[in-house]
């Protein structure tokens, strides 16, 4: 592609991805992760290494039920958390007593990282390793001798396996510890060149994907893949989220997300599993924001994902696979306002190719498509994708349908990168017009799809926010003052309404509790983890007493939290 760019005279515009992150993007954007160690049995979610080996014994562990379940829900590589905090090794590593050769699993002859990654590689998938750099177990964690001690287990690892294509840093419980990040890196360009290294906080300057700054399941909109340095190394969650226009480097986003609440397997979260139209949800809110997505799916006891975890992330892919079956505007007539050469026409944005695109002339920095179909179509969906191998350009466009003659705003956004999915109201054209308005070099447009979802997973949440937006909002009467604090917000309604809804941005968040005010004190009337993007919560009751509200994050006290308060 390198020499088709030259020829056309397109040049990279700020930070360009790797191979290796193309490849991510290209090949396994979506990731099928499973948490299972002692802590499947003892009902943790963060071991601290003192529970025994005895207690690891699934029964009935089928590495390949798990890769089948994955396959298909349309995940594409097997992420294994061959060691957790707990420092419980899943292989039977010469570096430590605690690993799986001393259990009872299969008499002490187990190796779950050999059967999984020959699982994987027989089955098509590629392959990730979670290695936990925080370790409980590990009497030299925290010193610098640990640095040689994990940078053995990676050796292991990235020897004896076959191919790795990740290897995964979770950031817990490292923040302000000594690691040598620049020997494990080292050790896996080495060993695994075409690994790619996620990671946080320590790691940043060897990252090829990055944490995206929450574990609810999105990226934020807009969402761009360059960041700098600086938000990487102090791990400024709300960068991460929406990383930055123009930023020094090119570090793809991970979305990570259990299928569950927790990441190991509790049999009480049975009747929280996530549903398919949320799992579907997550995807666009990911995959549709040119990030990749790591979904967690804990086996269980028997050493299996349960039932209903496979079911709902099945039904999810049917979702998805029915949305994208049909490119809807196929066949269109395509113009534009320029074209740079023959080999890089407008109609090219339709072709399905990955190696054709469009490019507009050097003084079109702005061009205008239109797509005449060949018929008129209904459709609630769009993808939107550019070159990103020259640069992530594109920082403004809008997508218009003619709609009885006029032209008709369905979309108007920042980021494009990879791969960019919008969802609307249902319309029915047969022609629209694509508008790039800002970009900081000559845009170039690599694919542009329509599409119709098999029915509507936004249209409550649209229509709840709209209904909302004709109500009185007490945060913002004309009397009410929003003290924003360390840990939070309180809002003074300025006088006494009742209320039983609350709105606020969950970006950022992981827990949460909201007080009223009786007069004399605050008391708590709702608490809960991991709010949605875009929270919305109805209370069993309405509040009739109190002029005051507090939310308690934890994380968030600036102005960024949104909060909204109505009686519905």
């Amino acid at each position: 592609m390198r020499d088709k760019f030259e020829k056309l005279g397109l040049k990279p515009f700020g930070a360009t991805p790797t191979a290796v992150q193309i490849s991510h993007l290209r090949n396994c954007p979506q990731k099928a992760f499973f948490h299972i160690g002692p802590n499947t049995f003892t009902g943790r979610e963060w071991g601290d290494g003192t529970d025994s080996v005895d207690v690891f014994n699934p029964t009935d562990l089928d590495v390949r039920q798990w890769l089948k379940m994955a396959k298909d829900a349309g995940f594409t590589m097997g992420v294994l958390t061959t060691k957790h905090h707990d420092g419980f090794c899943l292989w039977p590593t010469k570096t430590t007593d605690y690993n799986i050769s001393k259990s009872p699993y299969k008499n002490g002859n187990g190796d779950l990282v050999r059967e999984f990654t020959d699982a994987c590689h027989e089955m098509g998938m590629m392959v990730g390793i979670y290695l936990s750099p925080w370790d409980n177990y590990a009497d030299c964690w925290g010193t610098d001798a640990y640095s040689e001690y994990y940078n053995d287990q990676l050796t292991e690892l990235m020897t004896n396996y076959g191919e790795i294509n990740e290897i995964w840093w979770d950031g817990a419980g490292s923040k302000n510890t000594r690691y040598d990040w620049g020997l494990w890196a080292g050790t896996i360009r080495r060993l695994q060149p075409n690994c790619a290294i996620y990671g946080t906080i320590g790691a940043y300057p060897y990252l090829d994907l990055r944490w995206v700054g929450n574990e609810c399941g999105f990226a934020e909109e807009p969402h761009y893949s360059t960041i700098d340095n600086d938000s990487l190394e102090k791990e400024i969650v709300g960068d991460l989220c929406t990383g930055k226009f123009g930023g020094e480097r090119y570090v793809t986003a991970e979305v990570d997300v259990s299928v569950r609440p927790g990441w190991f397997y509790h049999a009480d979260q049975d009747d929280e599993v996530k549903s398919p139209e949320k799992i579907a949800k997550i995807w666009f809110e990911s995959v549709g924001r040119s990030c990749v997505l790591i979904m967690n799916f804990p086996p269980d006891q028997r050493g299996l994902v349960h039932e209903i975890d496979c079911e709902n992330s099945k039904k999810a892919y049917e979702i998805i696979k029915e949305t994208f079956a049909e490119n809807l505007a196929q066949g269109g007539k395509v113009t534009a306002s320029s074209i740079r050469d023959s080999e890089c026409s407008a109609e090219m944005i339709l072709d399905g190719n990955y190696d054709t695109f469009y490019a507009p002339c050097d003084e079109d920095k702005n061009p205008v498509i239109e797509i005449e179909l060949p018929k008129a179509v209904e459709f609630d969906c769009l993808e939107i994708g550019e070159v990103v191998e020259l640069g992530q350009r594109i920082c403004g466009y809008k997508v218009e349908a003619e709609i009885d003659g006029e032209w008709k705003l369905i979309c108007d956004k920042k980021s494009v990168g990879f791969k960019n999915i919008q969802n609307f109201d249902a319309v029915t054209s047969e022609k629209v017009r694509i508008t790039i308005y800002d970009a900081g070099d000559v845009p170039v447009i690599r694919e542009f799809g329509l599409y119709k979802k098999p029915y509507d997973l936004f249209k409550k949440e649209r229509e709840e926010r709209k209904k909302l937006g004709s109500t009185k909002n007490l945060a913002k009467g004309t009397s009410a003052q929003v003290k924003y604090e360390k840990d939070g917000v309180t809002v003074d309604f300025g006088g006494i309404y009742p209320f039983n809804t609350i709105t606020f941005n969950g970006n950022h968040i992981w827990d949460y509790e909201l007080f009223a005010f009786d007069g004399a004190k605050f008391y708590s009337i709702y608490k809960d983890r991991l709010p949605e993007r875009h929270h919305v919560i109805h209370l069993d009751k309405t509040i009739e007493s109190s002029y005051k509200l507090k939310l308690v994050t934890g994380r968030q006290g600036t102005e960024e939290l949104e909060i909204g308060i109505f009686e519905a």
